[in-house]
């Protein structure tokens, strides 16, 4: 998909037919790249798969309403003759929510700050329909969105590249439901971005260890997938009491 329909010549395009690509990419189809981009990178670690959600993301700055925030469908100049914005769920989650998510996921993932401001612009442009009772169904993916933006469950694994032991949380960590978190695995010694809450971190024990933050707060050092259940567990619970 990426290589034949993404980054195809006059592309992105939607559709392959009859071993061509067609239909001009409309921003469901680069956010939704962007995504698996983004699940492949937190499941393989593999840097190529964070580069192409970068690139992605890129793709969608003809997207930007640089006047009130928030995406088109396709760029103002295109073929729609009035420029319209996703912002409701259909069958599927809409696209300014989707990209809301793989914004403030960039930017746990890098520590690049104008990846959250961009999500926090969007989520501004939209967050006012949610407060209306009759929206709340058509915005769950934009409310979902925001708890990424703002209360994430973040995961960082301190490991050798070449431990096998570190598979054994990383399955742990993917088995268990946690409706927005991230995931990154680090070497020792790396220094992760100001202002992250596991930044000064380290292995105990010569073991993979994981750290579970939550806003500005970590647990423990963990290295057993027993006790990084629990911990997940913990603190994959509802957001601080207004």
């Amino acid at each position: 998909l990426r290589d034949r329909l993404m980054n195809a010549p006059d592309g992105p395009f939607r559709v392959l037919y009859q071993n061509k690509p067609t239909a001009t990419a409309v921003l469901d189809d680069i956010a939704a790249m962007a995504q698996v981009a983004l699940e492949l990178y937190q499941i393989t670690f593999l840097e190529r798969y964070l580069l192409d959600a970068r690139a992605f993301v890129a793709r969608t700055e003809t997207f930007w309403d640089h006047t009130q925030g928030g995406y088109y469908l396709t760029p103002p100049s295109n073929v729609l003759p009035t420029p319209f914005k996703p912002r409701f769920d259909e069958p599927n989650p809409s696209a300014n929510a989707r990209m809301i998510e793989v914004l403030s996921t960039l930017a746990l993932l890098t520590g690049n700050i104008q990846y959250a401001q961009r999500a926090n612009q969007t989520l501004r442009a939209f967050g006012a329909l949610a407060d209306e009772p009759i929206n709340y169904r058509p915005s769950a993916a934009l409310l979902s969105s925001a708890f990424l933006a703002f209360d994430a469950v973040q995961i960082v694994l301190i490991a050798q590249p070449d431990d096998v032991a570190a598979l054994n949380l990383i399955a742990e960590i993917h088995k268990t439901a946690v409706a927005a978190r991230s995931l990154l695995r680090i070497e020792p010694g790396t220094n992760l971005p100001t202002g992250h809450p596991a930044r000064y971190k380290e292995m105990v024990d010569g073991l993979p260890t994981a750290y579970v933050c939550r806003g500005t707060v970590c647990s423990l050092p963990i290295t057993t997938p027993i006790k990084l259940a629990h911990t997940l567990h913990t603190m994959r619970g509802p957001a601080f009491a207004p």
